[in-house]
């Protein structure tokens, strides 16, 4: 049956449904029993905290919470992986002075029951009020699985971007697309470009990688430009072909262009620069480590922040994505391999008599993000999650997907250094130097809690919708966990997903 889409405050993300152009997990997952609660407060969980700020939800003209934009037969991460897909226009479209300050969305959907063919790349236009305007399909000519929508608007002439990929080639194989809307013109949406080829697959990376390689699920911002009374659109999108391995490890290709009013008049697909990014393609064409990351740009910055690896890293430009330094750091925290009052370590090597070693890293999972700027635009933050593993799983390229736990991390743009905030299972003091110990949250070098046959309690942060099984959580972990944030000055809006509640119930 057909699902209504509708827009929130905050986005919610639905029921996975596995198709060709979904990304995939990079590692395997090793086998877990889920054994239940021992109390749903854990000793030490509880802390004194400051009130939250004031708000208020925004109704739109019919004195609702939530707008309806359109049905759509295909629920799968209908925005996209990385990214922004809600934007506000600025108050005044310029250089006619007409009134602006509506909201552009973009997202996908499918008509029919076609989903493997007939999914769009699709946008709505929403007054400042939020009484929505007209939902149409961002592309008017004859497409095939179009999908992953990205956005931005001019901050000018507030005239929206949109780009997305769809299969383009007679060979089957998916080419990035790029439009925007010339509301500037009229002041009213509506007036739009034809589409154009933003990254041309697999010829546009040859020059730089030597490979002919398909890149997908493009993002698309904008900043200020070089060029006088200019801005600057930047995007990437990610690889899609598997390397001599087998395995996606998305490194990326990218590209920047300069643009004014004219420009959109005159409807020009614009002079594109692009690169790739040589530390990416050696994780890649190495079979390295996955690198997941998502692309912030403000002014003359551009950055592309995430890990690889146990390495959180920014790729920072600070020349309008002209040229880049790498700034990296090792996030590798080893612990304690708990004991239960039965003597028994949690963590034993495969051998099932050695007790594992064992570590925090960023985890396989949660690359789906995005990032903010705070701190009078110092600081680069995003949400993802961290992975409990052992050192001999480590070494054979697994992982433990159950043990995945939230944090935020940021980069220091005055220092270049990296530091981070506990979130789920938050500890004593999330903000200090050392992470959350799901077991230890109390922070005193004991366990907190023990099953009745004395094994450790160690909680669990189960970053997706509730899966029904103890099968399948490693894909619910990578396709489902989802974890979105907005600022607004130093105060930061996060949500994500969390079935543990529902896992127990």
């Amino acid at each position: 049956m057909r699902s209504k889409l509708v827009i929130f405050l905050m986005l919610m993300f639905l029921v996975y449904l596995a198709t060709a152009d979904t990304a995939q997990p990079a590692k395997s997952s090793v086998d877990f029993e889920f054994k239940g609660y021992v109390q749903t407060q854990a000793p030490g969980a509880v802390r004194e905290q400051d009130p939250p700020p004031t708000y208020e939800f925004i109704l739109n003209g019919a004195g609702d919470a939530t707008t309806y934009l359109y049905d759509s037969y295909y629920d799968y991460m209908p925005y996209s992986y990385n990214g922004f897909n809600v934007h506000k226009q600025p108050e005044i479209s310029l250089p006619y002075g007409y009134s602006a300050g509506g909201f552009y969305i973009s997202y996908h959907v499918s008509e029919t029951t076609n989903t493997g063919t007939d999914r769009r790349a699709w946008n709505s236009y929403l007054n400042p009020d939020g009484t929505l305007l007209s939902s149409t399909a961002t592309n008017q000519y004859s497409v095939i699985r179009e999908g992953y929508t990205s956005s931005d608007i001019d901050p000018v002439t507030a005239d929206p971007f949109f780009a997305w990929h769809s299969v383009v080639e007679t060979d089957g194989s998916y080419d990035c697309s790029m439009t925007y809307d010339n509301f500037h013109l009229t002041g009213s949406t509506g007036y739009w470009k034809q589409p154009f080829i933003l990254f041309d697959n697999p010829e546009v990376a040859e020059p730089y990688t030597g490979h002919l390689d398909e890149y997908i699920w493009p993002v698309i911002m904008i900043g200020d430009s070089p060029l006088e009374g200019h801005r600057r659109i930047h995007g990437y999108a990610n690889g899609y072909t598997t390397n001599s391995a087998g395995h996606y490890m998305y490194n990326s290709v990218y590209g920047y262009a300069d643009f004014n009013a004219d420009s959109l008049l005159y409807e020009s697909n614009l002079s594109w620069t692009y690169k790739t990014f040589p530390f990416m393609d050696e994780q890649h064409y190495n079979d390295l480590e996955r690198v997941n990351k998502d692309m912030i740009v403000r002014g003359n910055l551009v950055a592309f922040f995430g890990d690889y690896g146990d390495t959180l890293f920014c790729h920072l430009s600070e020349d309008y994505g002209e040229t880049f330094t790498l700034h990296t750091q090792e996030w590798n925290y080893p612990v304690e391999n708990p004991i239960g009052t039965n003597g028994e370590y949690y963590w034993y090597d495969d051998d099932t008599v050695t007790p594992s070693v064992m570590t925090m890293v960023p985890s396989s999972d949660g690359s789906h993000y995005n990032g903010v700027l705070t701190k009078d635009d110092s600081r680069i933050v995003w949400m993802t999650g961290i992975n409990i593993n052992s050192l001999e799983n480590i070494s054979q390229d697994l992982y433990m997907a159950a043990f995945f736990y939230p944090k935020v991390f940021w980069f220091d743009l005055n220092t270049h250094t990296f530091d981070f905030y506990c979130m789920d299972l938050q500890g004593v003091d999330p903000a200090d130097d050392q992470p959350c110990i799901p077991w230890d949250l109390d922070e005193d070098g004991e366990v907190d809690e023990y099953y009745d046959d004395g094994g450790v309690y160690v909680p669990l942060s189960m970053s997706s919708y509730f899966f029904g099984t103890d099968q399948g959580y490693q894909d619910s972990f990578f396709h489902e966990s989802a974890f979105h944030m907005a600022a607004n000055g130093d105060y930061l809006v996060v949500i994500w997903q969390d079935c543990k509640k529902h896992r127990w119930a």
